[in-house]
């Protein structure tokens, strides 16, 4: 039994890590896409068709930088899961607090 519960707690910390990790990449994703467009993106309408070429590059290189993005939010929602799976089996209220206050902090 307390090597299951220390098995428990291993995989738990385990996916806590790649969790946060993967949360920190989708935030620096974000704030990586955001200055690429600028911010007033949407308040800007090209008069020409150079200056729509040269927003559509813009949109282009933001949404690449997203694309990357979803791919860690990806791997944070089934390390997500996979907390909230492991933390049904620990008693008490403890385990949501910490995970609540621990993922959407930032």
């Amino acid at each position: 039994m307390l090597r299951e519960a220390k098995h428990r707690y291993a995989d738990m910390s385990g996916a806590w890590a790649k969790l946060c990790e993967a949360r920190d990449k989708v935030f620096s994703g974000i704030q990586e896409a955001a200055p690429v467009v600028g911010p007033n993106a949407e308040a800007e309408v090209p008069t020409d068709i150079t200056q729509a070429t040269l927003a559509l590059d813009k949109v282009r290189r933001a949404l690449d930088v997203l694309r990357k993005a979803k791919s860690s939010l990806d791997v944070m929602d089934g390390k997500t899961q996979l907390l909230s799976r492991l933390g049904q089996e620990m008693p008490g209220s403890l385990f949501w607090t910490i995970f609540a206050v621990g993922v959407f902090s930032k």
